[in-house]
């Protein structure tokens, strides 16, 4: 039980964060036109390569405030 425990915070998160980056105006957007797309794609790989949440974040948060305000 408590090795499968371990996994719950992970299946939250992900439950939670791939609808609100999927999803633009009620309808699944998988376009490159979607900012927070890209952005999460960006979070994803520098979590892989970083293991840190800090890094992750600022970096997730960095594309898209530069993706919205220069891009899109």
């Amino acid at each position: 039980m408590q090795s499968a425990l371990r996994y719950v915070p992970v299946a939250v998160l992900t439950a939670i964060i791939v609808p609100e980056i999927l999803a633009s105006d009620g309808t699944l957007d998988f376009s490159l036109g979607n900012a927070r797309l890209i952005a999460g794609l960006i979070a994803a790989l520098v979590a892989w390569r970083t293991k840190s949440a800090l890094w992750t974040i600022a970096a997730g948060m960095a594309a898209f405030l530069v993706l919205k305000a220069w891009v899109y």
